[in-house]
């Protein structure tokens, strides 16, 4: 009988608990509109009982497929779950999304068009020291 009670508190923390799933950085490079280098201008956090949304303002500085028009600015919001015993079990899949984010630091952003809606939306972040890799993906896929 112990051998079950033992399994079941080895496996409770792990069926209880929030799961961040990020998902690969390669499908948002290919499915991305425009990739652009870009300066985090604020970081917003809202805090709520099991999760923490976070909005991240973005000025594009440079772009490495295609342009934006106007140099127009940009949003990437996230968010990150709370693991409390009150808030239920999920799953998250998430964006890639960069360590480095501090306001005034540089970041890649994969960006769509979306035209029904008439607005630019960031769909993943990456960090900087990416550049290299991601500029030779670019070039080798268009």
């Amino acid at each position: 009988m112990s051998k079950y009670i033992l399994l079941l508190l080895l496996l409770f923390p792990s069926v209880s608990a929030k799961a961040q799933i990020f998902q690969r950085p390669q499908k948002f490079l290919q499915e991305a509109h425009m990739i652009s280098i870009a300066m985090v201008s604020d970081i917003k956090v809202k805090s709520y009982r099991c999760k923490k949304n976070v909005t991240v303002s973005l000025i594009p500085r440079e772009s490495l497929k295609n342009r934006l028009p106007n140099q127009t600015p940009l949003k990437f919001k996230y968010r990150i779950p709370i693991n409390a015993p009150e808030c239920r079990s999920v799953k998250y899949y998430e964006p890639p999304r960069a360590l480095n984010l501090r306001k005034g630091e540089d970041i890649i952003a994969t960006i769509k068009y979306f035209k029904k809606n008439k607005a630019y939306l960031v769909t993943a972040t990456l960090d900087i020291d990416k550049r290299y890799t991601i500029e030779r993906f670019i070039n080798r896929r268009f």
